[in-house]
């Protein structure tokens, strides 16, 4: 391949010299995970993942960088990233991921030994590309390779030289001496032949460095002379098309004044229009006598005037979004307004989301404000999180607009639904805050909704600003992919001005009845941290017999991702939208192909929950965490839905959550919350007496003060912590009467924490935690027959105690070898964290055509179908850590290695942290301590028939052992640490 030209090329940098060698290199290393520190504008980058992509390597390239520039490569601002995005994205962007950070900031993300490739081309001087080379070695693999830019140079103070000189004493190194210097540093132990044979001489006696120096050079030169060239007629082109554009600039603009000056005297006929009605009425002839010469005309034409001002500059916000927000006191002040807004009253309630976009939602606002009449509404404005110098800004509108201040960003789902509880309306329609509405946009729709109890959703015309049709409803494919009706074409054109039903229609503007969005839980969380939500909120308002209708009467227009486009490449959107479209198709899957009409689930069962007695105890629980379907969750909401039978329970959470969120944790969890309270800790009144605290946290001292009469603390694990944070918490303990923890394994590593603070013992009780068993555990129903499976149940996350799936994907391809049957299927959840998705994409690419199968954010059901089918369960939480230094590397428990057992798997867990003691050695399962104890075991499994005496043995111990972990034995464990004091 090093022949091959590159797709992106430079003059301007003399990285241009080395592409040859860059795509050598990716083709003897093979890396895994290639990170580069300085990427500027992306030619070596680029060129790594053109050789990936060339060579169908299970490469996921991390560029860093944070397009600011320094001392060394000059000044620049983000319009150098977004030329690289253009570039990069549309080619690479499927596997490949450019970080916005410092590198720093990046460190943090990436598990030690995961790194194969490094290329260090920051800042040049010693002391920061030291700096560098020590922060990020602990990352590097045992196949790891590190490339220096720069080393040649000793002007100004660059010192890459220096650092490479002391490098080269350590470790095996080869330098191409032209480009600026190219030097190749060999720091793993376990280097490839070709990378050897490269760094060290002895591989290659018959071939000197200069030999291979002398190969690169000219293909690399030749490169850089072509770029040049390129560069040269571009330039010539470019100044022979100039005279001609700046011809084609003052036609076009000349063109655009003469289409704005006959825009505006339309406006202006229409106005005049408008005018010429207002002096036919009944009011004009009645207040006759009060105006003098015309007066009053002359001014309601000056504010029709000046109307037309105020729109130019709100469509200005939107091209800018401007940092100050214009004067909001006419919009205030308009006759529509005053007529139908009505905040302590309301029939209706317009839910608007706003994250760090002030302007854009003032422009959303002002046209609400001038156009919405028929129903008295309110608005309620819900602060997703913004910046506070930018939510400042929307302080102005306070007195005209209910605001929600959530102080974290919770995802266009969860926002809606915390918007939806404050509001007061029985009609509640959602607007994106790049939507402006129309005149008499609002009566149509919750006209049809107050006539019509069988509609659970309507929506309306949506308009691009340029005037084309952007939505007229939409409908969902088979395979999760949408088709939105008329998109581009004509809003006048009669197929899209009947009302009818539809698949979905999009949130940007979408308006219920209270009631009908309470029935179908809100937005669901699994679909966070966007995309998906609508279409899946109409699916569900079908499931209960309603109807999903299109209403042209109405219109809208909608900024299409104007909201979103700022973050979206920090979410890695694109990787979201594919997960959540798999997800949706994993519900819906059935009821899309015609065979179903219900997905059974979807709502919880109606269960009713005793209320406490009259006088009973009061219990808050606080978690710091945030609250999704993961196994602390299930510990603090067992324990919430178990004892609010018998206590007054409220789950308090450090910033806004819905109610409805809560249910479906619920549904998630199969646990009854309804009788559980909700509320931010700040909003907890300070003179509330509970009688029972418990705080959850993941330090070994609690980070909130006692919050009770009585206090216990659930320290998941003694995380380490900093200095700081812990001697300003060193005496809250004190008011805690007993620490609670999951297994032995924490118990041990709590105390020792403890003792290396100072402090004295502390009551510990070990309370396990509960798990979804199977019905083979549950009810005594038969195990069912397993095929030639391993699975595994854990988050997607990297870092900490992560579950090394990377480690169980290179596992699964040894056991190939002998069971080559087999297939592996990983489940979990994957949080919104971009961190978190990109781990997840480089697992999916190392698993590339093996038969993995991954299952993120999978439903309960198929969780438990995927216990039921598997023959072996694997967990490798904590594999090759050294417990006694990292004991927080390894699992704390093992929820899902219980649940496993409990549907007959044979569990194989590794020999660290809770899980081995679940597992009794060769009695329940197995505990192995290297990869290759772990395939032997599994192959052994695999390969032994269906009857096997001493496997259906296991099977059977494995789900006797599992019927101790339920949550009414964890629940009635709590009762007793909750005793009144004095009782046995």
């Amino acid at each position: 391949m090093v022949f091959e030209l590159p797709a992106l090329e430079s003059p301007d940098t003399a990285w241009s010299c080395h592409i040859p060698f860059a795509f050598w290199i990716m083709e003897a290393l093979r890396p895994r995970v290639l990170v580069e520190l300085g990427v500027h504008t992306g030619v070596s980058y680029c060129a790594f993942c053109q050789a990936a992509q060339r060579l169908g390597l299970p490469t996921t390239p991390y560029g860093v960088d944070t397009w600011a520039g320094d001392a060394h490569a000059g000044n620049y601002g983000e319009s150098v990233l977004d030329v690289l995005r253009g570039h990069h994205d549309p080619r690479y962007g499927g596997f490949s991921h450019l970080i916005q950070a410092t590198f720093e900031e990046a460190r943090e993300h990436f598990a030690s030994g995961s790194i194969d490739l490094l290329h260090i081309d920051g800042y040049h001087t010693y002391e920061a590309v030291r700096h560098d080379f020590e922060t990020w070695l602990p990352a590097m693999s045992a196949r790891g390779v590190i490339l220096f830019h720069d080393v040649t140079v000793r002007d100004r103070d660059f010192g890459v030289w220096r650092l490479w000189d002391e490098l080269t004493q350590r470790y095996p190194g080869f330098l191409f001496p032209f480009g600026h210097g190219l030097g190749v540093l060999g720091v793993g132990p376990d280097l490839p032949e070709p990378i050897q044979w490269l760094l060290q001489p002895d591989f290659r006696l018959d071939t000197p460095d200069d030999a291979i120096a002398r190969f690169f050079a000219p293909l690399g030169q030749g490169l850089e002379a072509r770029a040049g060239m390129a560069r040269a007629m571009r330039e010539r082109a470019a100044a022979q098309g100039e005279l001609a554009t700046m011809r084609d600039a003052m036609k076009q603009q000349h063109a655009e004044a003469g289409l704005a000056i006959e825009n505006l005297h339309g406006q202006i006929e229409l106005r005049e229009c408008e005018l010429a009605a207002m002096r036919a009425s009944t009011s004009w002839r009645v207040t006759a006598p009060l105006r003098r010469g015309g007066v009053v005309a002359r001014m309601l034409a000056r504010h029709a005037r000046q109307a037309l001002i105020r729109r130019a500059k709100a469509q200005m916000l939107f091209a800018a979004d401007a940092k100050t927000l214009p004067d909001i006191q006419s919009s205030l002040h308009s006759p529509l307004r005053k007529a139908w807004y009505d905040a302590a009253a309301p029939e209706v309630s317009l839910i608007v989301l706003n994250y760090n976009k002030p302007g854009l939602t003032f422009a959303c606002l002002d046209s609400i404000w001038r156009h919405t009449a028929g129903f008295r509404y309110e608005v309620v404005l819900v602060d997703n999180g913004s910046e506070p110098e930018l939510f400042l800004k929307l302080a102005p509108l306070a007195a005209s607009a209910r605001i929600v201040r959530l102080g974290v960003n919770r995802y266009f789902g969860e926002g809606n639904n915390i918007g939806f509880e404050a509001a007061r309306g029985r009609y509640v329609v959602f607007l994106n805050n790049d939507v402006t509405v129309t005149p008499n946009w609002l009566e149509p729709l919750v006209g049809r909704l107050a006539q019509d109890a069988s509609i659970g959703g309507i929506g309306p015309m949506m308009i691009y600003p340029d005037g084309r049709l952007q939505e007229a409803g939409a409908r969902v494919r088979p395979d999760g992919s949408s088709e939105q009706y008329g998109k581009g074409g004509d809003p006048e054109d009669p197929a899209w001005a009947a009302e009818r039903d539809v698949d979905y229609v999009s949130a940007a503007a979408f308006a219920m009845r209270r009631e009908a969005f309470e029935a179908a839980l809100g937005f669901d969380l699994c679909y966070e941290p966007a995309y998906y939500e609508d279409a899946d909120l109409c699916m569900k308002l079908h499931q209960l017999g309603l109807r999903v209708v299109y209403c042209p009467a109405s219109r809208i227009v909608h900024h299409e991702n104007a909201t979103s486009r700022d973050y979206a490449k920090k979410l890695h959107i694109q990787s979201v939208i594919e997960l959540n479209r798999q997800h949706f198709v994993e519900r819906w899957q059935n009821v899309l192909n015609g065979e179903e009409c219900q997905v059974p689930g979807i709502f919880p069962a109606p269960a009713a929950m005793p209320a406490p007695p009259q006088g009973a105890p009061s219990l808050l629980l606080y978690t710091p965490y945030a609250l999704i379907p993961g196994g602390g969750e299930r510990y603090l909401l067992t324990l919430a839905a178990g004892l609010s039978a018998s206590m007054q329970v409220t789950l308090a959470t450090e910033h806004p959550y819905s109610r409805l969120r809560l249910r479906t944790l619920g549904r998630e969890l199969s646990l009854n919350l309804d009788a559980v309270k909700i509320v931010p800790l700040a909003h907890v009144p300070r003179d509330a007496a509970f009688d029972w605290g418990i705080v959850m946290g993941n330090e070994v001292l609690p980070s909130q003060p006692a919050l009770a009469r009585r206090n216990l603390y659930i320290c998941q694990f003694p995380f380490p912590a900093a200095s700081d944070w812990l001697g300003a918490r060193w005496d809250l303990l004190d008011d805690y009467e007993r620490v609670v923890v999951y297994s032995p394994f924490v118990e041990r590593h709590y105390g020792r924490a403890l003792s290396a603070l100072g402090r004295g013992p502390q009551p510990i009780s070990v309370v396990r935690p509960p798990a979804v068993l199977a019905p083979q555990a549950a009810s005594g129903a038969p195990i069912a027959a397993k095929r030639c499976m391993v699975v595994s149940v854990g988050r997607f996350f990297p870092g900490g105690h992560d579950k090394r799936h990377d480690l169980m994907i290179k596992a699964f391809e040894s056991l190939l070898k002998t069971s080559p049957a087999a297939t592996l299927h990983l489940a979990g959840s994957l949080s919104a964290d971009p961190a978190h998705i990109a781990h997840f994409d480089s697992l999916k690419q190392q698993a590339a055509g093996l038969p993995v199968t991954f299952y993120p954010n999978a439903s309960p059901a198929t969780i438990a179908r995927l216990y039921d089918e598997a023959s072996v369960y694997w967990h490798l939480s904590g594999y090759g850590v050294e417990e006694a230094i990292e004991p927080h590397r390894c699992e704390h428990f093992g929820i899902a290695v219980v649940e496993a057992m409990s549907a007959g798997c044979i569990t194989i867990v590794v020999n660290r942290g809770g899980p081995p003691a679940i597992v009794e050695n060769g009695v329940t399962g197995h505990v192995f301590d290297t990869l290759d104890e772990l395939v032997a075991l599994t192959g052994q499994v695999l390969a032994a028939p269906a009857g096997d005496v001493s496997l259906v043995a296991m099977r059977e111990a494995a789900v006797a052992a599992s019927r101790q972990y339920t949550g009414e034995r964890m629940v009635a464990d709590f009762s007793m640490l909750m005793r009144p004091r004095g009782e046995a």
